[in-house]
């Protein structure tokens, strides 16, 4: 163990060199791009299970499956198929994935029920009962799937460069820390993954909350 003060120093130091920054880039535009895979599939195949039977029983078998199945077999399954650089993309998706689909489905399924009916009555539009009824409806839970989802894929993928270990990854500096038994970098990593994620939580969600208050409000200044 070492002290909080040896961790601050060795990440003050990492923070100076290039590499550090190379490693965080790497994994930080990894991981964001299997999140926002995840997001945008599991938001769209959640949507289109509720309209169709059909739909329904392909993908939710598929779903159960991906819930189920250890983080540790997917990696290793998957590194059989793709290169190693790769592979934090592949686990952030599958662990996003679940998350959007159930959620954007429950959002979905409890859409009031006398709201709908209203807009059948008076003959809303697609774009109108989208806007104004499922949206409404679905961003309660959106956002809660956003909250777990973010945390969940960056320690996933994390996971999964620490396994793999490609090449100028934070995966990969956390296992040579390992490796050299270099506890002060080991601990100044695991700090810099908690920052990141973290920080990248909280603007997205600000963001997303913003965008839809803004939104709105743009929507009945035109009203």
């Amino acid at each position: 163990m070492v002290s909080p003060l040896v961790v601050i120093k060795t990440f003050v130091k990492m923070i100076f060199e290039k590499e550090f920054w190379q490693r965080v880039f790497l994994s930080f535009g990894k991981i964001t791009t299997g999140f926002f895979l995840g997001v945008i599939s599991g938001s769209f195949f959640g949507s289109i299970s509720c309209k169709s039977k059909i739909a329904y029983a392909l993908i939710t078998p598929i779903n159960q499956i991906i819930k189920s199945t250890p983080i540790a077999s997917f990696i290793i399954l998957i590194l059989f198929w793709i290169k190693s650089e790769n592979i934090s993309v592949i686990i952030s998706f599958l662990i996003v994935f679940p998350l959007f689909y159930s959620n954007i489905r429950e959002g979905i399924e409890n859409t009031d029920i006398k709201m709908l009916q209203m807009a059948q009555i008076y003959d809303f539009s697609f774009k109108n009962k989208f806007l104004y009824i499922y949206l409404p409806s679905v961003m309660p839970y959106f956002i809660s799937a956003c909250s777990m989802g973010l945390g969940m894929c960056w320690k996933a993928g994390i996971a999964a460069e620490v396994i793999a270990t490609p090449k100028n990854s934070i995966g990969d500096a956390l296992y040579r820390s390992k490796i050299n038994l270099d506890t002060p970098y080991l601990f100044a990593w695991t700090m810099v993954i908690i920052i990141i994620s973290v920080f990248f939580e909280k603007l997205f969600i600000k963001t997303i909350q913003k965008i839809n208050c803004k939104f709105y409000h743009m929507e009945d200044g035109n009203d």
